[in-house]
């Protein structure tokens, strides 16, 4: 009894949730904010809000908050979580740039002294200070100058001396060449680079300074920050910090006591009102503690991105992110805790986002299950520390996937956690500052960790350093699986494990172009290796050790389990353009060995060595979106460093959708879109062949994208015929067509008679047995005497559903689709109606001029689809073309896309996108390839289904088809087939049987297979000649090369001797020359009757070398020779070729059936000739393509349809 009343409660608890969550969805509300708005509005489309923060405070669970275009300088601090499956949104206004500010324009300058500026401020965020000139990050004062305004590159100086390792308070650096100025309260900036160090580089406060010397407290920890990187071992070092300093363009200094910020700008200038921006936020979206916040689409400048404390479920994408946490970078440990955005919490997502520039971190990510994907992540830590473009520290169950990241000042990657996946990732061109570090490095464990699928390159170190590894697996790393990864064009290893390595699986990985080998280790004295496996990878070459250094460089590594390993520099794509997928004949395939979950899709005999497999996937880590377009695909926010295309930019104009025939009227309507800067006028002109006629109205569209129906009324209607052209132009509001931003035009209209057409309708095809659906698409077929108004409706049996839209057509016939959506799917049953009426447009169905209907409409339940894709009757042998058409049998649940990929057996080559719906049935889809393919072998067509709008990572279904060969067009000098060798003197055959021993000799025609033989062509116009009625090959036994040496047949054509190359000698007259001895000829000795058939030296002017090479066309043992057979082909003529409406025959004897087939090989039109020599084909019905016709069987003769 308990127990059911707990259940009850339980239920009733339920229901009263769904309800508050079902009102919710009802009362979840669209939250506006403009520029222009006011915060006593009521936040609608009509009366936007001015601010985002009031927005935050009245949004609830489920509102989005759409943001219009324009700089705000305020924060983004939702004031309250949204909950699972009722985010509260922001987002920019569709086509609308939205940035969100920390930092704030400065007016009001005042001269300082000299080219140095100054003005007032009342804030101070400390060593968090920065300041931007236009699209220049400024430099804190400092010596020796920026000259190169290069990050990176530092501009540093050698120190000549400095404290020892051990010393904390009283530590200095010394230079004779520091400037004699007051450097207290600054800081120093070193890197020290004494052999066994230089993996990081340190800044400190300067507590005093005398000529040549500066003195600081080195307190870090842990302590070999100071302890190997010590001023008195020398390294690169610079001075910041000081208003003393402050002699160079683009430098800033900042009087925290006086709150007054200098410059001194280019060419000692004034700094422009409202150029100059200094930091006046830390923070710009802060979500800490808030759950199911979803951000979308905007930009985010001068301030830090905060998913750090108690933030779960939270989404970030399409966000751009520029200089979002800058730091001066003066700290006690190892990095400086400043990341643009940090991510900790559970479940949170930011993908195609964008991340660049700072002095520290990018992206900060720890916490468990988050995902970080499809990022565009560059130009990180400047300062040299432990920083870097991605910190992916302390977190579980993890996924990073996807990322494009560069520039890093140390590490690409810095990565310490547990479960996780870093796959699919371009990371390259790390190393820029510090050096003993890599693209991707780690250290201890155990992490659980896979590395897959990632592309590691382009690394080195600066000056004299280089130790730029690939993937670092640093000290006594403990359980990782690497696998599939690509690493080329490193300065040190491709894979570097240190001291006690564990765990570890280095399996199928691609290491080449590594200067210091493949892979290497520091096997430190009492550290050793266990379970290191070495399977199944590939080095470019063979690596001895440089015993100058304490790591053990080599090709793989010395104590690790090494199996199925390979070592070449060739079998690539392009080793040379670093494309290192497998060619055919690579040593690496087939060479490896089965892994489990590593190898299982293996293509031929056994896995291929390397990240490759041979005729599998050729897969392409990084973004799959354009940098160049922003992650909106919107271009350029005008921010500081951005590298994208403003494609907003431009005054645009097109005509869509014109006919190019046009009946006799005196007015015409055509539709434009446009795309506008700001207010415009488009003005549309029509022409004859020799002029102007009129041109619209001129209309004046506001700033953005949209489309326009814009009418030309004539003068009088034109005389039918060719030549006429429609010409739009978009231009500044109060100008002429002189002063015109951009054109478009449609050339080559035809004005035509137009027929007098009945108004009727009817319905084309249609089924009476349909699928339960909210929604049924008819095809309509019509004839309009004028413009008219289509309708159609869907009843039941006792009465009126719903009817479509009414759809206009113009005068004329042709078809329509049109939907009717219903307000409920209908029950399964029968008695159903479609009809259909035409009307007048403008009125209704009572003055419908035609009605047509369809009765007796059953309606099924739905079936439940899965989603399947596979080939259809695909052809494994086809002919070069430059699209290919391919049958797809499928099933979807619901609207899906379905792509169909052409391949070679290295590389993707082309692709075709297809939309279906939900159901089952057969796609037709065609690929076009950027060029004609060339013959051979290894061709692979591969498809797949997936959700809309997504990529080929998220297939559902797949299928493919391998092993397909083209072959080569018939250009060969004897066609395949099989044919009788006769002499043009006394028409005696070649013959060949058991008789003779299989001799070759001489004989008189006769309808035996034995005088027939079958060519084969193998290239170059050899082939081998086999005898069809005994099935052996002609030869020259023995390999003999001598004159008179005899002529036979063998059991097989698998050497030269048994090869035959076929030379043009006169018309229609041949020589045949065996392979292994190219002097020789075939000869009738001496051009007897009945003559032994001979090798001797070719003549082309001995008559006995000379053949005829006649197709056999025998249709029955009385017709024995071509010149009694039905047909020749060698005396067919076809033309014109190429060919677009009709094709003569010429010499076609008697009656006979003509095949014609295209490149597949499937007959596409056949037809009994007449028996008159000259004969007419109509082929207008055939699309434009290359085909081949055939008469009665006989080898094929290619023409071009055009």
């Amino acid at each position: 009894m308990t127990k059911t009343i707990t259940l009850k409660i339980l239920f009733q608890k339920i229901i009263v949730l769904l309800a508050i969550i079902l009102t919710s969805n009802l009362n979840a509300k669209d939250i506006y904010v403009s520029k222009n708005g006011n915060d006593s509005n009521s936040g609608t489309q009509s009366e936007p809000y001015k601010t985002i923060a009031k927005a935050s405070a009245v949004a609830q669970p489920g509102d989005m908050i759409i943001i219009g275009g324009g700089t705000y300088e305020e924060v983004i601090r939702p004031a309250r979580s949204g909950v699972a499956g009722r985010p509260i949104t922001y987002i920019a206004k569709p086509g609308e740039k939205v940035i969100i500010s920390a930092m704030q324009a400065l007016s009001g300058w005042q001269n300082d002294r000299g080219s140095i500026y100054k003005i007032k401020i009342d804030w101070d965020l400390g060593q968090e200070n920065f300041v931007m000139n236009g699209n220049t990050a400024m430099d804190l004062a400092r010596w020796p100058n920026n000259t190169d305004g290069k990050p990176f590159t530092l501009n540093s100086l050698r120190n000549d001396g400095g404290s020892g390792a051990n010393v904390v308070n009283g530590a200095y650096l010394t230079s004779s060449q520091i400037p004699n100025i007051n450097w207290k309260g600054g800081s120093v900036f070193f890197y020290g680079d004494k052999p066994g160090s230089g993996w990081i580089a340190w800044k400190a406060f300067i507590t005093s300074s005398t000529s040549g010397r500066v003195n600081f407290t080195l307190d870090k920890n842990p302590s070999w920050i100071r302890t190997f990187h010590a001023p008195r071992d020398k390294g690169d070092f610079y001075l910041e910090g000081v208003k003393g300093a402050l002699d160079y363009q683009n430098e800033w200094w900042f009087d925290s006591k006086t709150k007054e910020l200098f410059v001194q700008m280019p060419g000692g200038a004034a700094p422009v009102d409202g150029k100059v921006q200094m930091r006046r936020r830390k923070i710009a979206v802060d979500l800490n503690g808030r759950s199911y916040i979803e951000i979308k689409n905007l930009a985010v400048f001068g301030g830090a991105i905060l998913l750090k404390t108690n933030s779960n479920n939270n989404k970030l994408t399409g966000v751009s992110s520029f200089y979002g946490n800058h730091t001066q970078g003066v700290f006690r440990g190892f990095n400086a805790g400043k990341p643009s955005i940090e991510v900790n919490g559970t479940n949170n997502s930011i993908e195609k986002c964008e991340f660049a520039f700072s002095a520290a971190t990018g992206v900060r990510l720890g916490g468990r299950f988050n995902v970080l994907k499809n990022n565009y992540i560059h130009d990180f830590n400047y300062l040299g520390s432990y920083d870097a473009p991605l910190v992916a520290r302390g977190g579980t169950d993890n996924k990073i996937i996807g990322n494009t990241i560069f520039n890093g000042g140390r590490d690409g990657i810095n990565y310490n956690g547990n479960r996780c996946e870093v796959a699919y990732n371009d990371v390259y061109r790390s190393n820029l500052i510090a050096d003993d570090c890599a693209t991707f490095y780690t250290v201890g464990g155990p992490q659980n960790t896979e590395i897959h699928h990632n592309w590691f390159h382009d690394s080195a170190s600066r000056g004299s350093k280089r130790k730029a590894a690939g993937i670092y697996l640093d000290n006594d790393a403990e359980a990782f699986s690497v696998h599939h990864n690509v690493v080329w064009n490193v300065e040190w290893t491709g894979v570097q494990i240190n001291w006690n390595g564990k765990d570890i699986d280095i399996f199928n990985n691609t290491l080449v172009k590594t200067e210091g080998g493949a892979m290497g280790a520091w096997h430190k004295a009492g550290t050793a290796f266990s379970n290191v496996k070495v399977w199944n990878n590939i080095a470019d070459v063979k690596t001895v050790d440089d015993p100058s250094t304490q790591e053990d460089e080599g090709t793989f590594e010395r104590d690790a389990d090494k199996q199925n390993n390979v070592i070449t520099k060739s079998g690539y794509t392009s080793y040379t353009n670093n494309k290192f997928t497998l060619t055919s004949g690579s040593p690496a395939v087939n060479a490896g060995r089965q892994i489990t979950g590593i190898t299982d899709s293996f293509i031929g005999a056994a896995p291929d060595a390397g990240a490759y497999e041979f005729g599998g996937e050729n897969w392409v880590p990084g973004i799959n979106w354009d940098p160049s377009l922003g992650p909106t695909g919107q271009g350029c926010y005008g921010l500081p460093g951005e590298s994208c295309d403003d494609n907003n930019s431009k005054d645009l104009v097109e005509l869509v959708n014109v006919p190019t025939t046009l009946p006799v009227a005196d007015s015409y309507t055509v539709d434009v879109t446009y795309e506008a800067t700001t207010d415009r006028e488009i003005q549309v002109g029509f022409w004859s062949s020799t002029g102007w006629i009129a041109s619209s109205t001129t209309i004046t569209v506001p700033k953005g994208k949209d489309s326009k129906s814009i009418t030309v009324d004539l003068p009088q209607a034109q005389t039918p015929g060719t030549g006429y052209t429609f010409k739009v132009h978009i231009r500044p509001v109060g100008t002429t067509w002189e002063q015109a931003l951009q054109w478009d035009q449609v050339n080559d209209i035809t004005i035509k008679d137009v027929p007098q057409y009945q108004d009727t309708l009817s319905f084309v095809n249609q089924t009476t047995t349909i699928q339960a659906a909210d929604s049924y698409t008819v095809e309509i077929a019509y004839e309009a005497s004028t413009e008219r108004e289509i309708q159609v409706d869907f009843w039941s049996s006792t009465g009126w559903i719903a009817s479509s839209v009414k759809e206009t057509v113009p005068i004329g016939k042709g078809t329509r689709n049109i939907t009717v959506k219903l307000p409920s799917v209908p029950a399964a049953g029968t008695g159903y109606l479609f009809k259909a009426h035409i009307r007048p447009v403008g009125t209704s169905w009572q003055q419908a001029l035609k009605w047509a209907q369809v009765t007796d409409i059953t309606v099924e339940s739905t079936p439940q689809y899965q989603d399947k894709v596979s080939f259809k009757d695909a052809q494994t042998t086809i002919l070069p073309a430059n699209s290919y058409t391919f049958n797809i049998d499928y099933e979807a649940s619901t609207d899906r896309e379905i792509v169909v990929e052409f391949w070679s057996s290295t590389s993707w080559i082309a692709q075709q996108k297809e939309v279906v719906s939900k159901g089952k049935g057969v796609k037709t889809i065609t690929v076009n390839l950027p060029s004609i393919p060339n013959p051979g072998t290894g061709y692979i067509y591969k498809t797949h289904i997936r959700p809309l709008n997504t990529t080929w990572r998220e297939w559902i279904d797949r299928d493919q088809v391998a092993g397909v060969t083209i072959n080569a067009l018939n250009t060969q000098i004897i066609p395949d087939g099989t044919y009788l060798i006769t002499s043009p003197l006394n028409n005696q055959r070649l013959l060949s049987r058991a008789l003779e021993n299989h001799n070759v000799k001489m004989i008189d025609p006769g309808s035996f297979d034995d005088q027939k033989w079958i060519f084969n062509h193998v290239g170059d116009n050899v082939y081998t000649i086999k005898n069809k009625g005994t099935n052996r090959y002609l030869e020259v036994p023995y390999a003999r090369c001598y004159n008179g040496a005899n002529v036979a047949t063998w059991t097989n054509a698998n050497d030269a001797h048994k090869q035959w190359e076929v030379i043009k000698n006169g018309n229609d007259i041949y020589g045949i020359k065996p392979m292994h001895c190219q002097q020789m000829a075939l000869d009738r000795a001496g051009g007897a009757i009945n003559a032994n058939v001979l090798v001797w030296p070719f003549n082309a002017n001995n008559n006995n070398q000379k053949w005829k090479i006649i197709a056999d066309n025998t249709r029955s043992k009385n017709v024995v020779t071509r010149e009694n057979s039905d047909f020749d082909v060698h005396k067919l003529m076809i033309s014109p070729n190429p060919a677009s409406e009709q094709l003569a025959l010429t010499n076609i004897n008697n009656a006979s059936l003509i095949t014609i087939m295209d490149f597949t090989g499937r007959q596409v039109l056949s037809k009994k000739l007449n028996g008159e020599d000259n004969t007419l084909m109509d082929i207008s019905v055939l699309n434009d393509g290359i085909y081949f016709i055939s008469i009665d069987s006989s080898p094929a003769i290619k023409f071009l349809k055009e």
